[in-house]
């Protein structure tokens, strides 16, 4: 058995199309541009709460090697602080190209002197 359409189907079809012209582009278009604007955002709040962190561990290694007497210092240590000076040195890094792999090579950097500092004689 076919079915076929009322007149009221008919005349709701046509409302619908009058109503949207683009056939619900304009609402996938509106919808793609609030996610994409949603992405930045995320983006923008992830990379700073990242560069504030890995800020905050330099500047408590800083603080605490500031405050670390020099007359306490070891051999061991100088060896330490020459491995942190090593690791420190990032040649490869482009931050004006602002790659992945080149905060990957930071958290690195920044996790080893870390360990570093933990064996200097406190």
């Amino acid at each position: 058995m076919v079915k076929t359409k009322k007149p009221e189907d008919k005349k709701t079809e046509k409302t619908k199309k009058q109503s949207d012209p683009n056939n619900g582009v304009s609402k996938v278009r509106s919808d793609t541009l609030q996610s994409l604007k949603n992405l930045r955002v995320l983006v923008h709040e992830i990379s700073e709460n990242w560069s504030n962190r890995v800020q905050a561990d330099l500047a408590a290694l800083i603080e605490d090697l500031e405050n670390f007497p020099e007359l306490r210092m070891s051999k061991t240590d100088v060896q330490i602080l020459r491995k942190v000076i090593e690791a420190a040195e990032l040649k490869d890094l482009k931050p004006e190209k602002g790659r992945s792999r080149d905060i990957r090579a930071l958290n690195e950097q920044v996790k080893l002197i870390r360990q570093i500092f933990e064996k200097l004689d406190k």
